[in-house]
């Protein structure tokens, strides 16, 4: 008969212990995932002379031309930018411009101005 005890008491114990882990486990914190929504905005130089770098916000991305719209754009984050042409360390071009989400901004180096 003692042993029955001792078997019993060990088998509630663990059954407190499950249905513990249980309540426990139900009051997890939640999940959650941010997500913009939106996809980046994306410049487009038009008419960029061969030979001219890209300057964006102070920092040179490379050559300008390369981001003319048909074979690549260049993504940016939301928000305002400096947009810089230079030629053989001149200014070619220098344009502010406010990117918003999945826009594609075209600047247009030939005339000076976003299309």
């Amino acid at each position: 008969m003692r042993t029955t005890r001792i078997t019993t008491r060990i088998g509630g114990a663990w059954l407190a212990c499950a249905l513990g882990a249980a309540v426990l486990g139900g009051c997890a914190l939640p999940q959650s995932k941010v997500e913009s929504g939106g996809t980046r905005p994306t410049l487009a130089l038009i008419g960029a002379p061969s030979d001219a770098s890209l300057m964006l916000d102070g920092t040179v991305i490379g050559q300008a031309s390369s981001y003319d719209g048909v074979q690549h754009v260049l993504t940016v984050e939301e928000g305002a930018h400096t947009v810089e042409v230079r030629r053989n360390e001149q200014i070619v071009l220098r344009k502010k411009v406010f990117a918003t989400s999945g826009e594609t901004i075209k600047v247009d180096v030939a005339n000076g101005g976003t299309q």
